[in-house]
């Protein structure tokens, strides 16, 4: 997006003569993705991500976690009740008494940091039952593994020339944060085999996560692809990878348009006090339009008339959305490579956010005009908020 920003102030002049129609010079069924979409939608990542994703030894990659891994995993107490909703609202709760005990310090907030700490917190309670005591560590790890794989590596334009591979020390970097990232997941893994086999199942574990899930699918031998515990491993630090960044990002942008327009914050609050706080219909449209100038994943620019504009109700009268049906809006993608924490990640926003600002009045602080606010982004794969967002914040009261 950062590179689209550049063009665009540097070439706007010119538009009317870019505005033509490019499509169909390549005849409908004889492209590469068409013919070869299988395997197309199974092609192998740029060498870094080799080191770590889980999508080379598996074979299916996201695919494979969408199909068989989230329908099994109902996240459930040891009585048999569903949980994952329990551990969202529960996060929720924290996150908002951690809050209203800062606000009476009179200091701004760090919304960023915040925010990211429920994310992890919501999907490391998802994924392992219990949240880590390593958290913070594992967290920054993750987000280093990620920053080191966004880079550009010359190995990927020559992959046959081995000796390209550990050229720059990005590899050796990135090995070193991957094996302590390997340490602590592996510690769980041993931790949930160790449960399971003496059938324990109390609430520190929490029932069955998505270790447990997965450890049991590693003994089932009708897979087309048997997994084994680097497999697993793999696959936790792609969830954990596409899961916090992508939903705290699409949060803090949210945050940020808003106070850019102050009138929708306006808008958004007297919404959900004047009627009730599960009424997200406008905050849906809030989403909409913030995935829609701020992606997650920066493959696409902002389209639309008045792109630039933050104006959610242009989603008002229409039926657009962004699971994979419309191709002129996939900020999480479409086909075999859809994201496949698209619900996940939308509930955590949604609620938290509307929340967020149902129990708290928000404001910049001190000396700060909306004008001001800095909304520059990021160059990596998430297109995240160059610097923190900090806001003071007083507790709402009816």
């Amino acid at each position: 997006m950062v590179y689209y920003e550049q063009v665009n102030n540097q070439f706007d002049k010119y538009s009317f003569i870019l505005n033509q129609e490019v499509s169909g010079s390549i005849p409908l069924g004889y492209g590469v993705a068409y013919q070869q979409g299988l395997w197309w939608s199974g092609k192998y990542s740029f060498i870094l991500n080799q080191e770590v994703s889980s999508s080379i030894p598996l074979g299916y990659g996201v695919a494979f976690v969408r199909d068989r891994f989230t329908p099994q995993c109902g996240y459930r107490t040891p009585d048999g009740k569903p949980k994952k909703n329990s551990i969202r609202r529960d996060e929720v709760v924290r996150l908002i008494d951690s809050i209203q005990s800062s606000s009476f310090s009179g200091e701004p907030l760090n919304f960023t940091e915040r925010i990211i700490w429920f994310t992890s917190s919501m999907t490391c309670r998802s994924v392992f039952g219990q949240v880590l005591k390593e958290q913070e560590v594992f967290i920054k790890l993750i987000r280093e593994v990620i920053s080191l794989t966004e880079g550009f590596d010359v190995a990927d334009i020559f992959p046959s020339y081995k000796f390209l591979h550990g050229f720059g020390g990005a590899k050796k970097k990135l090995l070193n944060a991957h094996r302590k990232v390997d340490s602590i997941v592996e510690d769980v893994i041993k931790e949930h085999k160790k449960n399971l086999a003496t059938r324990k199942s109390d609430d520190a574990i929490g029932g069955e996560d998505l270790v447990d899930v997965l450890l049991r699918l590693m003994n089932d031998k009708s897979l087309q692809f048997p997994i084994n515990n680097d497999n697993i491993k793999a696959v936790i630090i792609d969830l954990f990878a596409a899961g916090t960044e992508t939903s705290s990002t699409t949060t803090v942008w949210a945050m940020d348009e808003m106070f850019k327009n102050p009138t929708l914050l306006s808008k958004a609050q007297a919404k959900f006090r004047e009627n009730d706080v599960e009424d997200l219909k406008y905050l849906k449209l809030v989403i909409k339009e913030t995935l829609r100038i701020h992606a997650p994943i920066p493959l696409l620019v902002p389209r639309e008339y008045n792109a630039e504009s933050f104006k959610p109700e242009r989603f008002e009268e229409c039926s657009m959305d962004f699971v994979g049906n419309n191709f002129e809006f996939l900020p999480f993608g479409g086909g075999r490579r859809i994201c496949p924490g698209i619900s996940f990640g939308l509930a955590n926003i949604y609620l938290s956010l509307a929340q967020l600002l149902y129990h708290f009045d928000w404001k910049l602080p001190t000396g700060m005009e909306p004008r001001y606010l800095d909304l520059t982004e990021l160059s990596g794969i998430t297109a995240s908020r160059k610097g923190d967002l900090y806001l003071s914040v007083t507790p709402y009261e009816p």
